[in-house]
């Protein structure tokens, strides 16, 4: 334990040489210590006949370290586990818990139930269903595609043209079309080579011939 002026660290050899010295102003002047946490060990060892630390006030843990530990390992391995198997694995062992004590002791260790699984985007019949989708309508006139919201999942969908969707921005451009229909542009992070009043129109238009062009 470390005193706030840090000058002693050990202090088990501290507690083991304090008893032996009757008067505190002596042994405080002998340790260099506060006569305060002199009298108080003294007053400890008076009292308790010991120096350690106490336990808690309160009922032990119905499950030891030992358990904790195995039971934390096995959730770390396999997340799937649920409260009654690990209530087996230690009745098993010989303690009798409860579901709700395997809860709190795993939400100590930083553990928490019905926590949310990293699963992949796209399944392999999805990418199918997408890049049939991209080959049916590959040679389609530009015209076909004027009512066409384009969005960010195009970068995440098509993934023979990952070099390309790399180089598109996070970000989308909302604009109203002809009939009431909202259009998205995607659009490069590089600066546009268009300026003045259709540079939305050409970079849109270029950023979909390039697409499908490569």
């Amino acid at each position: 334990m470390l005193s706030r002026s840090g000058k002693w660290s050990n202090s088990q050899t501290y507690r083991e040489n304090i008893p032996g010295h009757p008067e505190c102003l002596c042994a405080s002047d002998q340790l260099g210590l506060k006569k305060s946490i002199v009298g108080a060990i003294i007053r400890k060892w008076k009292t308790y006949k010991t120096t350690d630390n106490l336990p808690r006030s309160g009922a032990s843990r119905k499950i030891s370290p030992r358990g904790v530990k195995m039971i934390t390992r096995t959730v770390s391995k396999n997340p799937r586990t649920t409260r009654g198997e690990l209530v087996n694995d230690l009745q098993r062992a010989g303690t009798k818990v409860t579901k709700p004590t395997i809860s709190n002791t795993l939400r100590r260790q930083g553990l928490k139930s019905c926590s949310a699984r990293r699963v992949p985007l796209l399944k392999p019949i999805h990418v199918q269903a997408h890049l049939k989708f991209t080959r049916k309508h590959l040679d389609d006139p530009e015209e076909d595609w004027e009512n066409v919201i384009w969005c960010a999942l195009l970068k995440c969908t098509f993934l023979e043209f990952l070099s390309f969707l790399m180089r598109l921005s996070q970000s989308v451009v909302l604009r109203q079309g002809r009939g009431g229909i909202q259009k998205i542009a995607l659009f490069d992070k590089r600066p546009s080579p268009y300026y003045g009043k259709n540079s939305l129109n050409k970079q849109r238009e270029t950023t979909v011939h390039h697409y499908f062009k490569t």
